[in-house]
């Protein structure tokens, strides 16, 4: 019998291991302080590699041009679902404008609903873009090919960090420092305030900012306010549903296999 349940146990543990190594989509916390008046943000995104190349990845709605110099896949997703909320202080008004101060937003982003659109052709949630080095440490944005970036079409705040930020499919601006990885408004801001490499030695690294109607340049940033923070990752370790199937199968089996033993 000792040698039974012991067959069992082994065959138990073998079987919440399985279902624990499938279960692949993962939650990660993040958070990135030095903001203005002590300002932060925080929030989570959950993602899963799917491509097994070491990144969770989510290029939706990026364009061909700024992936030519990388392996990369343009319309590649690996993320669900983001959210983010920023405490601080700043003015989001045009230079030189009535003062317009923010001390506080938040945003989430759907990752699996592409219908989901502000209005015909213009999804809500493209401004949104995460690279993540999974081997490079908890640190999000200080790899050549990381970068965060999120905002909704439907308010006009973003949040970008790092090094790697391509504009929107069909959205170009300019930056005086050549991006490999194309140019939005956010990248601008952080490549400039950290004179092309953000993220080392202290300098800038990450941004929030709003959006405004520009007569000339169709959008562009009313006010922002930058960080030479790092953006942390955190992975969650919260077990998720198929683990916990996978033991309460393992217990089911051990169980049946004990009241036969004793019949």
């Amino acid at each position: 019998m000792n040698n039974l349940f012991t067959k069992a146990l082994i065959l138990a543990f073998s079987l919440t291991i399985a279902t624990s190594a499938s279960a692949k989509l993962t939650k990660f916390d993040f958070t990135m302080g030095g903001f203005s008046n002590g300002g932060s943000v925080t929030g989570s995104f959950k993602g899963e590699d799917l491509n097994n190349d070491g990144f969770i990845s989510s290029f939706l709605f990026k364009q061909d041009i700024d992936f030519l110099n990388n392996d990369f896949e343009v319309g590649m997703n690996e993320v669900t679902s983001a959210e983010l909320t920023f405490n601080g202080f700043f003015d989001a008004g045009r230079m030189g404008a009535d003062p317009d101060p923010i001390t506080t937003f938040s945003t989430a982003n759907d990752l699996t609903d592409l219908t989901d659109e502000f209005f015909p052709g213009f999804p809500l949630d493209l401004f949104f873009l995460l690279n993540y080095d999974l081997n490079g440490g908890s640190i999000l944005g200080d790899g050549s090919t990381e970068g965060f970036l999120m905002g909704t079409a439907d308010q006009p705040f973003v949040f970008g960090t790092g090094r790697f930020l391509p504009a929107p499919a069909g959205i170009v601006f300019d930056s005086n420092m050549g991006l490999a990885g194309g140019s939005t408004l956010t990248s601008k801001l952080i490549q400039d305030a950290a004179n092309g490499t953000p993220c080392i030695n202290g300098l800038a690294c990450g941004v929030v900012h709003s959006v405004i109607d520009d007569p000339v340049t169709f959008v562009g940033v009313g006010g922002f306010d930058m960080t030479s923070g790092l953006l942390e990752v955190v992975e969650v370790s919260a077990p998720g549903g198929m683990p916990l199937f996978g033991a309460a199968l393992a217990a089911l089996f051990v169980i049946r296999l004990r009241n036969s033993a004793l019949v």
